[in-house]
């Protein structure tokens, strides 16, 4: 990637938007991109960046572990269950999958 140097002003709105005014004008302006958020550079020469808001994750309770995954409770009251088996393990899936949740229910 090739680094560019421009000399103007930087200013934080709100937490999440960047704006960038350079001090020359004969910027040409780009298409906008997206890299952990949303860039574009206006046909004035500035430069905007906003982040997008950041999503509530998950918070569930783990009730049993077991080898290859576990039982879980989430916040709107669901039983979660997972289970993991690759395939290079020579395990038949199925059968360890039971086995699994036998085990997480018991």
């Amino acid at each position: 990637m090739a680094k560019i140097s421009i000399n103007g002003v930087g200013t934080a709105h709100d937490g999440n938007v960047f704006e960038f005014t350079p001090k020359c004008k004969r910027v040409r302006s780009c298409k906008s991109f997206r890299r952990r958020g949303l860039g574009i550079m206006t046909e004035s020469g500035n430069f905007e960046f906003s982040t997008p808001p950041s999503k509530p994750r998950g918070k569930g309770n783990r009730l049993k572990k077991t080898a290859h995954g576990g039982l879980s409770v989430t916040l709107d009251g669901a039983y979660y269950f997972y289970c993991k088996v690759y395939k290079d393990e020579g395990l038949d899936y199925a059968e360890v999958m039971r086995k699994e949740l036998e085990e997480a229910l018991s």
